[in-house]
């Protein structure tokens, strides 16, 4: 698990989250089948404000993920 200290709407976050790089897509293997690779993902396991979990409130949860994803591993 990963944590990164971020502000969102001008309110400072502090994010858990899990990172997967994904993986590369095989063309071919030897028996002429590949594979098609997956890509990247963020997955937030909690946002605080200060000591106080709000993860069950928080609404853009997607959003938040693709902003860590771009602003860190890109």
């Amino acid at each position: 698990m990963e944590t990164i200290e971020i502000t969102y709407k001008d309110v400072p976050l502090t994010v858990e989250y899990e990172y997967d790089p994904g993986e590369e897509m095989v063309m071919y293997y030897s028996d002429m089948s590949g594979y098609p690779g997956s890509a990247p993902y963020v997955n937030i396991i909690n946002i605080f404000v200060g000591d106080v979990s709000i993860y069950e409130v928080f609404e853009n949860i997607e959003q938040l993920e693709e902003f860590i994803l771009y602003e860190k591993y890109s």
